[in-house]
């Protein structure tokens, strides 16, 4: 049938409805398979286009508008649609013409708009007068020019004049033929084009554009003059005056109605405090018959005028009504007192002042304590959904009562509650259980399990043997050997030493609370338990009193000197302390520090501390000389070249460096949110001991819990 169709030629009196037979099931076919081919970059270009014009451009942030829209150009090439390839050159010639007053690029980029979309369609709302004839300029010299050029800009050939009354031609760029005559059209039907379609009247004198659908655009109940910087404060099907005047220090709700039925999706609220160059923003939530936005009163601490304006767009973000313009915004006078109302939502009552006032005597313009009324039982710290939950002078900020603040949005619109591109809120309370290794830094150091000196006889195991007792190194006794504190006599200078390095003291488990008192400020405990250490000094006081009740000098006898008599040598280690207690106080750095917004951040902390009770214990091995046996007999030989006569060498003896009681913690740490209740930690920490000096270090690992 198609055929037949298509293969009909000559001047068959059907011919012509034969042609939109074909070519409406063309479009059919088309419409079918063309949405099917998604613009897939035309939400990433959009997404680019508004926020260079309605953030980087509206504050004056021209390179920055610049930037993101040669961005969405880039990301477009071919991939974006028309019409969005041509709205991103109408937004760069807004900016450089209206913005950077460089009307020569402007121009540049409004040409290459048409070029891209020969119906490409104004942004009368950022338009001034410069732009506005740059925009008419060119668009007279496109509908000049070929309209049939390609995307690339190249014209296609030059073609002969349709005949008269036939103004298009195929699309393969060549003439048509001249159809054959034909009867004229019924009445009431004036022609239509080769497609099918019935051809648009003209429009109006004045109007001169169309949407992309070639059908006329309805014009809105109050057109708006095409320029946003207009005072009326009515916008498309948008009516509304804003309030005259409102209360300092308390919030300020914005209600915008809309039409019933009207195409309006989402509204924001972009305001100006009083005193303040930069322009804040909320985006508006959908109530009935209109849209809501809170100006919180944090913003509301000074009176004068207070400007602001309303941008109302439809699903696809398209900008279709406005209320006042950044250039001639609407005002509200901020006053200590007012004769009316503090403005509301409908059917709320109006907000009260968000923090409390004393008044001194006589004092103008200034009101009474604000009696609290509406305020719950909830205490400072504790969980809250809204501000009505908390004590009397409390606010509810990010799920817990706080001083000042209040449960309002915070000025950028966003709701307080984790949402993307939005941080984790920081709660009061934090559980977590850590742990990890440890290592301590050894000294060096000679004698390190004590130095015997045999006296002027030369020989150990005499009574003029002395020993020096060790400083902060204590010796024990390999495990083989029965354990517990080596207490022999080791040859002073003889090996027994031990160079400085690190060495693993073993590990520690804790339990810690956190309470966020202030901002990002938070006072915290650690308890837990240390594992490894140094070993437990054993029997060693029980080998010490067999061996002192066979002294043959006496029993615990010394010299007149006061030097050690005996063959024994009494113990003075003590058993490590697996205890920790200590306190902690902490600094949350926000996330604004980096300039990022991304709820899954890390969270960096640094903290500093004071440990009540702590020990890090390490040691090494060590060889010594020892001048006794195991019992505390003396040892009778010639020796061996290593050690000296009457000592035998050992090297299952392990000197450890012991350190605390008492602590100084110093750390960072950072902490890896994956819930808004939980999350993971990471810390680099730092132990000075003390009275006993000592350095450790240790990497803390732990999960954390947050309410």
């Amino acid at each position: 049938m198609l055929r037949s169709l298509f293969r009909q030629v000559g001047p068959h009196p059907h011919r012509r409805l034969t042609s939109k037979i074909a070519t409406l099931l063309l479009v059919a076919l088309s419409v079918l398979v063309v949405p099917s081919v998604a613009f897939a970059q035309d939400d990433d270009a959009k997404r680019l286009k508004d926020d260079a014009l309605d953030n980087d451009y509206l504050n004056t942030k021209f390179d920055d508008a610049i930037a993101k829209l040669n961005k969405a150009v880039k990301l477009c090439g071919k991939k974006c649609s028309k019409k969005m390839r041509g709205e991103l050159h109408i937004a760069l010639a807004v900016v450089y013409g209206a913005g950077k007053g460089d009307l020569k690029t402007a121009k540049g980029e409004m040409e290459k708009a048409f070029k891209a979309d020969k119906n490409a369609k104004p942004l009368e709302l950022y338009f001034n007068e410069d732009v506005k004839k740059i925009y008419a300029e060119a668009k007279k010299n496109a509908a000049a020019g070929d309209d049939d050029d390609d995307d690339s800009g190249t014209p296609p050939p030059k073609k002969p004049p349709p005949p008269k009354g036939d103004d298009d031609d195929d699309d393969s760029g060549k003439p048509k033929k001249p159809p054959p005559k034909k009867p004229p059209p019924p009445k009431g039907d004036d022609d239509d084009d080769d497609s099918g379609k019935p051809k648009k009247p003209p429009p109006p004198k004045g109007d001169d554009d169309d949407d992309d659908s070639g059908k006329p655009k309805k014009p809105p109940k109050k057109p708006p003059k095409g320029d946003d910087d207009d005072d009326s404060g009515t916008s498309g099907s948008v009516s509304w005056k804003a309030p005259e005047e409102a209360l300092v220090n308390t919030p300020l709700p914005i209600f915008i109605p809309t039409e019933e039925g009207a195409d309006i999706d989402s509204a924001t609220l972009h305001y100006q405090p009083f005193g303040e160059t930069k322009w804040l923003k909320v985006t508006m939530k959908h109530m009935d018959n209109g849209f809501g936005g809170l100006i919180p009163c944090a913003q509301i601490t000074t009176t004068g005028k207070l400007k602001l304006y309303i941008f109302l767009k439809d699903k696809s973000g398209e900008l279709v009504a406005q209320a006042g313009a950044r250039k001639t915004p609407l005002e509200v006078t901020i006053k200590n007192e007012m004769d009316g109302e503090q403005p509301s939502f409908p059917g709320d009552k109006p907000p009260k002042k968000c923090q409390t006032v004393e008044c001194p005597p006589d004092f103008p313009g200034c009101s009474e304590k604000h009696s609290g009324e509406g305020h719950g039982t909830i205490g400072w710290g504790g969980t809250c959904n809204k501000t009505e939950e908390c004590k009397e002078g409390l606010s509810c900020v990010n799920g817990s009562c706080e001083q000042g603040g209040s449960d309002l949005p915070p000025p950028d619109g966003s709701t307080g509650k984790p949402e993307p591109g939005d941080g984790f809120p920081l709660k009061k309370h934090m559980i977590s259980l850590t742990g990890g290794p440890e290592f301590l830094f050894l000294s060096s150091s000679q004698d390190v399990c004590g130095g015997t000196d045999p006296g002027t006889d030369g020989k150990f195991g005499t009574k003029d043997d002395s020993l020096s007792a060790p400083t902060n190194y204590f010796c024990f006794r390999a495990a083989e050997d029965g354990g517990g504190e080596y207490l022999g006599k080791p040859a002073a200078g003889r090996f027994n030493e031990i160079q400085g390095g690190g060495a693993l003291a073993g590990g520690r488990l804790m339990l810690g609370y956190d309470f966020r008192y202030w901002k990002g400020l938070a006072a915290g405990i650690r308890v837990g338990v240390a594992f490894g250490g140094s070993p437990k000094i054993g029997d060693s006081p029980d080998r010490f009193s067999a061996c002192d009740a066979g002294n043959p000098f006496g029993k615990g006898k010394t010299d007149a000197d006061g030097n050690f008599a005996g063959f024994c040598r009494a113990p003075s280690a003590n058993n490590f302390m697996p205890a920790h207690v200590e306190l902690q106080v902490l600094k949350v750095f926000p996330m604004e520090f980096f300039k990022v917004k991304s709820k899954y951040w890390p969270r960096p902390y640094g903290y500093v501390g004071f440990g009540i009770v702590g020990q890090v214990n390490a040691g090494v091995q060590v060889a010594v000389c020892d001048s006794v046996d195991a019992k505390g007999n003396p040892v009778s030989n010639s020796g061996d070249g290593r050690c000296p006569a009457n000592t035998v060498k050992r090297e299952n003896v392990t000197a450890y460096q012991i350190t605390g009681l008492n602590f100084v913690p110093v750390g960072i740490g950072t902490l890896l949110p994956v819930h808004q209740n939980f999350g993971f930690s990471v810390e680099l920490k730092t132990m000075f001991l003390l009275p006993t000096f000592g350095a450790a270090i240790s990497p803390v690992f732990g999960a954390v819990g947050m309410f």
